[in-house]
């Protein structure tokens, strides 16, 4: 089960199973369920679609074959000035006060989407074993983690990206 909420143009979409891969891929025939096309051999599905420019969410269930375009309303909700991942999970540079590297000193900005200003993605970020969160303009107000906790990472080197409407994020390992 997957889920999206984000800003979307007019035209149709599909999912691509494998990052930079065509195929496999979701699409859909009838505009109702969901078509499988595991190799270039197989048809190729039709896309989703938006029929007017806005927010969405999305929502994909593979193993029943269904998904869900429903209008968001995005109208009044805050637009930061920066979103950032802090924790003892990043790069530990920064000397606290106490001079021991926490990395809950500073965040490690993420670049927000020219299209959509609540869409934020930081490529190739390598993290250590321990705990993260996103907050907005280095300050503690408004941050998101695991339902208010850290979100626990492995180490590793990630694409992150995150939605600030709605605190979801992805962790897409780089192998």
């Amino acid at each position: 089960i997957y889920s999206i909420t984000g800003k979307f143009r007019v035209g149709g979409f599909k999912f691509l199973e494998i990052k930079g891969q065509w195929p496999p891929l979701w699409g859909t025939n009838d505009g109702t369920t969901l078509t499988y096309r595991p190799t270039d051999a197989d048809p190729d599905p039709g896309t989703l679609s938006i029929g007017a420019e806005g927010y969405y969410k999305v929502y994909v269930n593979l193993t029943e074959a269904s998904f869900s375009i429903t209008p968001y309303i995005e109208t009044g909700k805050t637009i930061f000035a920066t979103i950032g991942v802090i924790g003892d999970a990043t790069n530990k540079a920064d000397l606290n006060a106490n001079g021991t590297h926490d990395g809950w000193e500073s965040d490690m900005d993420m670049i927000q989407s020219t299209f959509d200003n609540h869409i934020w993605h930081i490529n190739g970020i390598t993290l250590e074993d321990g705990g993260m969160k996103f907050r907005a303009d280095n300050d503690w107000n408004d941050n998101w983690g695991d339902n208010g906790g850290n979100i626990s990472v492995s180490a590793g080197t990630y694409d992150i990206w995150f939605n600030d409407l709605t605190g979801e994020y992805l962790l897409i390992p780089i192998l």
